[in-house]
């Protein structure tokens, strides 16, 4: 004879055991949940740590073709289906390029829109020189282009890494961030 267990609305030994299987299975379910968030979790983690790694050996090997290529005075490499160019900015002391005023009628440099010279608006401007019309003025002489030189600033290299793909003929650009 089965003994008939009544707890609330569970009347029977068959409701009992499914009821306690039904707790087991959300209990078993809700583990298993906690388990894999923890495991996926865990698992993130681990991948930031390589993404880091990576971004160090990246820069580290940056750093090392550019110290190269400049030691080697290059501005590209090839290797095999890969091109490294090198690119660098620069940036020029305005005050520096003042010299030029004595060189080149500033009529000439205004004209060009190469120089704009100090003027009020409602405020003071200061003198400035667009680089890229002032350039042309060199040819008047290696004063100039001296001049030019000495107010120059380098800027950071950028390297851009080209890999053209074998089977399609195309290139994917990698340039850093």
């Amino acid at each position: 004879m089965e003994h008939a267990l009544t707890i609330g609305k569970i009347s029977t030994t068959d409701e009992a055991e499914r009821a306690f299987l039904e707790t087991r299975k959300s209990y078993d379910s809700h583990w298993r949940l906690s388990h894999r968030s923890d495991t996926l979790l865990q698992r993130y983690a681990n991948v930031m740590e390589q993404l880091d790694a990576l971004s160090e050996a990246r820069i580290d090997l940056e750093s090392e073709i550019i110290a190269s290529m400049q030691r080697d005075g290059a501005t590209e490499w090839v290797d095999g289906p890969h091109t490294a160019k090198l690119k660098q900015s620069r940036s020029y002391v305005q005050d520096k390029l003042t010299p030029i005023l004595e060189i080149v009628p500033e009529d000439d440099l205004v004209a060009a829109k190469a120089y704009t010279p100090e003027h009020e608006e409602t405020i003071l401007i200061k003198a400035k020189w667009d680089l890229r019309k002032t350039m042309p003025f060199a040819k008047r002489g290696k004063a100039i282009q001296d001049v030019i030189d000495d107010a120059s600033i380098k800027g950071t290299p950028k390297l851009s890494v080209e890999t053209k793909n074998a089977t399609e003929g195309l290139r994917t650009v990698q340039e850093p961030k």
